[in-house]
């Protein structure tokens, strides 16, 4: 005989709601409870597995496709990840009048669904835009840059430090820049009950700090 814990995963038939018996009227028919404003209910399913069959209760939310649309979102935020930088130069040195690249590894459109029986919403993150904070508190400076992400011909940011990253630059008194690359993400869902639309913006931010030094030439023709 199988052993607690092996075996195949149980399969389960689609989650059904427990009617009362004796009931012929469809609406009244089934369980129901009022929890913070929303009903909730009972449904049930059977399961078949090596330990043979068994009946599930569980109670579930009455949500329309909006409300699961919400509850998508909110698992959508946990799982877009910060930003990846790459730099044409390293970090620590950024070199004045010199063009930098800086750039985020792509990242793919994020997804998260919330179910009950009879009703599912996505919810789709995708990447929009690249914002990247210098640091420099000079406003004659380039202080902040926007590009496209991946997979277009401007999709690298570029920098050209003007000015040495010196505190009265900075604005710090470790002679560093303090800036951020951020993706900008776009978010829509859409729900099997033929709902859908747009939820707010989120953005993922990576610190970072730059180095900008200056060569000094002596001489010359």
């Amino acid at each position: 005989a199988p052993t607690r814990g092996s075996g195949t995963a149980p399969v389960c038939d689609e989650w059904r709601r427990v009617v009362k018996p004796g009931v012929d009227d469809p609406a009244l028919a089934g369980y129901t409870e009022i929890r913070d404003g929303v009903v909730w209910t009972e449904d049930w399913r059977d399961c078949t597995s090596d330990f043979g069959n068994q009946i599930e209760y569980r109670w579930f939310p009455d949500l329309s496709g909006a409300q699961l649309g919400a509850a998508a979102y909110d698992s959508v935020k946990q799982l877009v990840p910060q930003p990846d930088v790459q730099l044409s130069r390293p970090a620590d040195n950024l070199l004045v009048n010199v063009e930098t690249s800086i750039a985020v590894t792509p990242i793919q459109p994020v997804t998260a669904t919330a179910t009950i029986p009879g009703r599912s919403a996505t919810v789709t993150a995708t990447p929009l835009r690249i914002d990247i904070v210098t640091g420099s508190h000079v406003t004659t400076d380039t202080r902040q840059l926007s590009c496209p992400p991946w997979g277009g011909p401007t999709s690298t940011c570029v920098w050209t430090p003007i000015y040495p990253s010196v505190g009265k630059v900075t604005g710090t008194n470790d002679h560093r820049h303090h800036g951020s690359v951020s993706v900008i993400w776009n978010v829509a869902w859409t729900s099997t009950d033929g709902t859908g639309g747009t939820l707010q913006q989120l953005t993922t931010t990576t610190p970072i700090q730059f180095a900008v030094r200056e060569i000094q030439i002596i001489g010359g023709d």
